[in-house]
């Protein structure tokens, strides 16, 4: 347990190890069972009832759990706490990852439907002239041939 220094007036908030808790309310359930009460148990402990309450309720919750992840402290919480917490921030970010792709996607098909773009290219319209190549002039495509025009390797 650290004790809070006596300043100007205001008080610092005091900081209790969790062996200290688990100890305040093993002492807590002894000393009631003899009759004496909450407000006699704090005043010896130097801590108010309510938080010896609030200590001996967590306490119940995790039957049997480690000291240090019943009261875990410092903002720190109990590890399935805690992984539970960081799955929560990576579904947040896959969600927001998810309905930005779908947003992109629309947002292309949008925009190729509105520029009369298609994956078929020359299917689409064989009466349009197609460039052979960047540069070239265009060339009207082939009507049907008697024999495939061989295709370039790709090396």
């Amino acid at each position: 347990m650290t004790k809070a220094s006596k300043g100007s007036g205001t008080r610092a908030r005091r900081a209790f190890s969790a062996e200290f808790k688990v100890e305040a309310v093993r002492l807590m359930g002894e000393r009631r069972a003899l009759g004496v009460s909450l407000a006699q148990v704090g005043r010896e402990l130097a801590v108010r009832p309510d938080l010896l309450r609030k200590w001996a309720r967590r306490l119940a919750q995790r039957l049997g759990a480690v000291a240090g992840d019943v009261f875990p402290g410092n903002g720190k919480l109990p590890s399935a706490e805690d992984e539970v917490r960081r799955l929560q921030r990576e579904n947040v970010t896959l969600r927001q990852e998810r309905d930005f792709s779908k947003k992109a996607a629309a947002f292309f098909a949008k925009e190729s439907r509105r520029h009369g773009h298609s994956d078929h290219g020359a299917l689409d319209a064989p009466h349009q002239r197609t460039p052979s190549r960047p540069g070239r002039p265009a060339v009207a495509p082939r009507e049907a041939e008697s024999e495939p025009r061989p295709r370039p390797s790709i090396s």
